[in-house]
């Protein structure tokens, strides 16, 4: 992760060296409670994307991860949605009924980032983490179910991730109901069913 960390460090859209070195210990932390948790997969493979897409946020995000008992996890499903032809690209789906919260990030089995006309598993998730927390984890509860996504603006030329609260009619659940449940649901959650394949 040293290089990684010099690379973001001398381009200067980071975080401080400091906040960096200090970096893998929050990404392990987030990552042990979600494997701990026995709701995913406990491979390596699995737990080297979801350290990946960790990687992305700042330390601030995953610390109040942590403190708000988010459970972040890794979602395949969402690169296999069934979509109209100029679909929405979904980067991430974030669960909260009360009981638990379950932030489901982009996954396409791979750890490698994406290219021109593909999604890799880190081209969002910073985003989804960080944006999770700036607007929404502190706030008053607006919605429980709610759709990270990325936006393109032909007139800028440029694309920026929000979160879209949603509901089971949204046109994206009335095609793809399995997105409905989170993908690891913790004990408690609506719906939880131990024996549902992820």
């Amino acid at each position: 992760m040293g290089l990684l960390r010099d690379m973001f460090s001398k381009i200067g859209f980071c975080e401080s060296t400091a906040a960096l070195d200090e970096k893998p210990q929050w990404v392990e932390k987030l990552a042990n409670k979600t494997l701990q948790s026995g709701l995913v997969p406990s491979d390596q493979s699995y737990k080297d994307r979801l350290e990946m897409a960790l990687f992305q946020a700042s330390n601030y995000s995953l610390s109040r991860l942590l403190e708000e008992d988010v459970l972040v996890c890794l979602d395949m499903r969402q690169s296999n949605l069934v979509s109209d032809f100029w679909g929405t690209d979904v980067y991430s789906i974030y669960y909260d009924d009360n009981n638990s919260r379950v932030l489901a990030l982009y996954d396409n089995g791979k750890a490698e980032h994406g290219g021109f006309f593909t999604i890799g598993i880190t081209d969002a998730s910073g985003s989804a983490i960080d944006e999770l927390v700036s607007d929404y984890l502190d706030r008053s509860k607006e919605s429980s179910l709610m759709v990270g996504v990325k936006r393109y603006n032909a007139a800028t030329k440029t694309s920026t991730f929000r979160y879209e609260h949603a509901d089971a009619g949204d046109r994206l659940f009335r095609k793809n109901p399995d997105l409905l449940s989170a993908p690891a649901k913790p004990a408690g959650m609506a719906g939880y069913n131990h024996d549902e394949p992820r």
